[in-house]
């Protein structure tokens, strides 16, 4: 097949040129090998869709089969996303315990329910009666797997990326903004705001050494994202070598105890550019703007299932960030992370095929 170019070419180019440097700066050759092979391992998988996607009917059936994946997936909640509400004492089921992390699940249902909401709220009458069910009853599965899962990054994801699909389904739900708006003014201005925005209720304790997920709060947050800033600066050109966060912080802050637990920065922006310098972090940052432009282009499309997944893309991107301000849970580390290169590849393959139907909506 001839070349099929993209808007994320030149930002995938980098992240490709930077593999060699983070390669040469590590100090844990294998660590860091293992992740480099799984970032050129989601890119390769992101064109992979691009490609396979020839007719836009490969579109809905890649998307409709990455769907299932993730709605099943959602389903082994209680047994695979360790630290979940629900725990089934089966013995037989105790090797899958922990197979994935509660934070990973959360994150992998907060970038696909947005997808499957917005067809259903905005292409509803294009869909068959089986794609329909099909879409409910994922949702039904995530939304379970979403509740079981103690995330709260991902359930702030999902919240925003909701109001976002509400605010764009109707006029009236635009004073849903106002509302927010004035209730976030509140909770970061007043004292009594303040008291329920960073109580421990909702953001936990941050108590070194705790194993509870839900016992490191929003000022733990604060204190990793300062150290990981101060150690980006210290590597600003290659940064530290992709997966040696944990080992490098250590060596840095040898006499604090409290890093020890961190396996990484907890945030995505700080994490790309700790593992790939700079030049990652502006490749990223310029990768996430571009998709959301071509999902903006989409959203304003005259098709009501490009408009769907252009209004959906927007929102699974917004989740995605959301959560990633709290955590870096589909970055390099997990296996699990190739899903979003999936789900990027099949907004790129849309964005492909817009121009092929109607025109944009004025």
């Amino acid at each position: 097949m001839a070349w099929r170019h993209t808007p994320l070419d030149f930002p995938l180019l980098a992240f490709v040129l930077m593999t060699p440097i983070t390669l040469a700066v590590t100090t844990q050759w294998a660590t860091t090998l293992e992740q480099v092979w799984r970032l050129l391992g989601g890119i390769a998988l992101f064109f992979s869709v691009v490609y396979a996607v020839q007719r836009p009917q490969d579109l809905r059936l890649l998307f409709a089969g990455i769907w299932v994946g993730i709605a099943a997936l959602a389903l082994t909640s209680p047994i695979t996303a360790n630290g979940a509400r629900l725990m089934w004492e089966i013995a037989a089921l105790d090797p899958l315990r922990g197979f994935i992390h509660h934070n990973v699940m959360g994150a992998l249902i907060a970038i696909t329910l947005p997808l499957g909401l917005a067809l259903l709220f905005f292409a509803r009458a294009s869909l068959s009666w089986l794609e329909i069910l099909l879409y409910v009853l994922g949702c039904a599965a995530m939304a379970f797997g979403l509740w079981v899962v103690p995330s709260r990054g991902a359930w702030l994801g999902v919240g925003v990326a909701g109001l976002l699909l509400l605010l764009w389904h109707s006029k009236w739900t635009r004073m849903l903004l106002v509302v927010a708006c004035l209730a976030g003014f509140w909770l970061i201005t007043t004292d009594s705001g303040r008291a329920i925005l960073f109580s421990d209720a909702l953001l936990g304790a941050s108590v070194p050494g705790e194993h509870d997920p839900l016992q490191w709060g929003l000022d733990a947050r604060w204190e990793i994202w300062q150290r990981s800033f101060a150690l980006a600066r210290l590597f600003p050109l290659t940064g530290v070598g992709m997966g040696t966060f944990h080992e490098v912080m250590r060596t840095v802050i040898a006499d604090d105890v409290f890093i020890y637990s961190w396996p990484h920065a907890h945030n995505i922006f700080l994490q790309v550019a700790l593992d790939l310098g700079v030049v990652g972090v502006i490749a990223w940052t310029i990768m996430l703007g571009t998709l959301g432009w071509c999902c903006l282009h989409m959203a304003r499309h005259s098709d009501g299932v490009v408009r769907a997944v252009g209004v959906g893309g927007l929102a699974s991107l917004l989740a995605f960030v959301t959560q990633g301000i709290f955590d870096a849970a589909l970055w390099g580390m997990v296996r699990a992370g190739v899903f979003v290169w999936m789900v990027w590849g099949i907004l790129i393959a849309a964005w492909l095929f817009a121009p092929q139907q109607n025109t944009p909506a004025t």
